[in-house]
Order: C-alpha cells, then sequence, then structure tokens
C-alpha cells in the first residue's frame, strides 16, 4: 500500500505572515528613516512628521509583506486563487494611497475684501 503525499495547507502558518510582516515594516522603517534622516538634517521636515511618514511607511511595508506571503503561498497551492489574492491586494494598496487633489492654491475672497479692494 502507497501512501498519498499529503496536501499542502492552503494558507501560510500565522508564524510566516507574521515574520513576513516584520520583515516589511524592517524594510521599508529602515529605508524610510534613512530618507526622512536626510530630510530633518537639510531642515526639509520637522523630526515629528519624519517619525510620523517612517511609521506610516513601516506599517504599509508590513502589509506588503503579509499579502505577498499569502499571495505566494497560494499561488503554489491554488493558482488561481493566488492571483486573486495578488490582484485584490495590490488594488487595496494602490487606492488607500491616493489623496484627494488639492484644492485652488488661490485664496479665497470673501465679500469684505472684494469691497476693500475697490
Amino acid at each position: 500500500m502507497t501512501s498519498q503525499p499529503k496536501a499542502a495547507p492552503l494558507m501560510p502558518s500565522t508564524t510566516q505572515i507574521v515574520r513576513a510582516g516584520v520583515n516589511g515594516a524592517a524594510i521599508t522603517g529602515a529605508w524610510t528613516a534613512i530618507n526622512e534622516g536626510i530630510r530633518v538634517r537639510n531642515g526639509q521636515t520637522t523630526t515629528d512628521a519624519a517619525m510620523r511618514a517612517t511609521a506610516s511607511s513601516a506599517a504599509i511595508g508590513a502589509g506588503a509583506g503579509a499579502v505577498a506571503t499569502l499571495a505566494s503561498h497560494l499561488a503554489r497551492n491554488a493558482p488561481v486563487l493566488g492571483l486573486v489574492a495578488l490582484a485584490a491586494g495590490v488594488l487595496y494598496f494602490a487606492n488607500s494611497s491616493r489623496k484627494p487633489a488639492p484644492a485652488d492654491a488661490a485664496p479665497e475672497t470673501t465679500p469684505e475684501d472684494a469691497e476693500a479692494a475697490q
């Protein structure tokens, strides 16, 4: 009697996902910290803004690492589900980084300003 090989689990273990998230956070956080440190030294930004930017990038990197791990694991075991997971992750992160377009840069005038100009 030959034994059938065990099927690989559809989802990776929680430990694998957490490790991928930590790695993603470490890589993007370190890269952003270096760039933001240079900007602080050059006087282009404040330390507080640099810390917020670094934390934000690290959080995005953690999510990207976790999504990439899920997608690659699914792609090995169920190729169609892997593609769906990858597409969903890409769309989510692409849409979450969009910021609304800034309003017109011209200052608004009030009726009092219009009268004073005349």
